[in-house]
C-alpha cells in the first residue's frame, strides 16, 4: 500500500454523495490503474465442480481482483455511504448499487432542465408585480 501512497499524489478520490459522475470517472481510471476494471463488468462468475486446475486456478485470480477492488472501493467512499454498500458480496453489486443510488445524473439533469425550460414558457408578470419583481423571479 506504501507503494500505491507514493504513486498517487493527492490520496484517492473519496465519495461524499455528490458529483457521482466526476467520482466514477476518477475510479474507472484507476481501477484501469489497478487492472481491476474489468471485475467490475464482468464479475467472477462460478466454478463448476468439473473445473480443471487451470480453471480453478483462473477462479481463484478473479476471486482475489474481485477482494482488491472491493477494497479500494471501500476505501474511497465515506462510512454512510459504506453502510449501504457493505452487504453486497462482489464488487459489480457494489458498483452496480452506486450507481443505481447515485448515478444517471445526466437523467436528473434532462429531468430538471425540461421542468424549468416548462416554469419559464409559462413564466408571466402579475398585475400586481413590480418589473423589479419579475426580473428577480426570472
Amino acid at each position: 500500500m506504501a507503494k500505491m501512497r507514493s504513486i498517487i499524489q493527492g490520496g484517492l478520490p473519496v465519495f461524499d454523495g455528490k458529483m457521482f459522475d466526476e467520482w466514477k470517472i476518477k475510479m474507472l481510471v484507476f481501477f484501469g490503474f489497478q487492472d481491476v476494471a474489468k471485475i467490475i463488468q464482468d464479475s467472477v462468475g462460478e466454478l463448476s465442480s468439473k473445473a480443471s486446475e487451470e480453471e480453478k486456478k483462473h477462479f481463484k485470480q478473479q476471486q482475489k481482483f474481485d477482494s482488491k477492488a472491493q477494497f479500494l472501493l471501500y476505501q474511497c467512499v465515506r462510512s454512510n455511504i459504506f453502510n449501504k454498500i457493505c452487504k453486497a458480496t462482489t464488487t459489480k453489486e457494489v458498483w452496480e448499487i452506486l450507481e443505481k443510488t447515485y448515478g444517471d445524473g445526466d437523467k436528473h439533469k434532462k429531468v430538471k432542465l425540461q421542468a424549468l425550460q416548462r416554469r419559464f414558457k409559462f413564466l408571466m408578470m402579475e398585475k400586481n408585480e413590480t418589473v423589479a419583481e419579475y426580473f428577480d423571479k426570472v
